[in-house]
């Protein structure tokens, strides 16, 4: 159970998104797709109408950023909309090994400011295109050229 969460606070920028569409996806042997794959893909699969939201911006002054774009603030506590397909479970093991590594001091430092371009799943070049690259795109038309530098994904092969 994940013990606290914060928001973030320091908003940069909001930008609104448009309501748009979409129509079912045209799925070729599905008998083939492992049925815990077709459960987790259900939802999008089956969501026709995306209602107007808000992209934001945020900055989070010495945030650690853990796994797959996990953030917690400065003093150790998740910053919640980063929990996006992390459990608790995973939540709460990101934050034990945090504060372990803040007892001891083994945590490696970044100055300056960092665009995050991380989150589960970015290792796949479908949400590399459209949810990350987009990110590092606000990043250069929100941010001062030269000024910061993206946190991108590890991936072991080509995307």
């Amino acid at each position: 159970m994940v013990a606290a969460m914060v928001e973030p606070q320091d908003l940069v920028r909001r930008i609104p998104s448009r309501r748009f569409a979409t129509r079912a996806p045209v799925v070729r042997n599905a008998h083939l797709i492992p049925p815990a794959a077709q459960d987790a893909m259900a939802y999008a699969w089956g969501t026709r109408d995306y209602p107007p939201r808000d992209v934001t911006i945020h900055r989070v002054p010495g945030a650690f950023v853990l796994g797959e774009g996990l953030v917690f603030d400065h003093t150790g506590v998740v910053v919640r909309p980063t929990i996006t397909q992390h459990s608790p479970a995973e939540v709460d093991a990101a934050e034990a090994l945090l504060h372990a590594a803040m007892t001891t001091g083994a945590i490696p430092f970044i100055p300056g400011t960092t665009l995050l371009c991380a989150k589960r799943g970015a290792v796949n070049y479908g949400h590399w295109l459209y949810e990350m690259l987009p990110v590092a795109a606000l990043g250069l038309a929100e941010l001062q050229a030269g000024a910061w530098r993206a946190m991108v994904p590890h991936a072991s092969g080509p995307l």
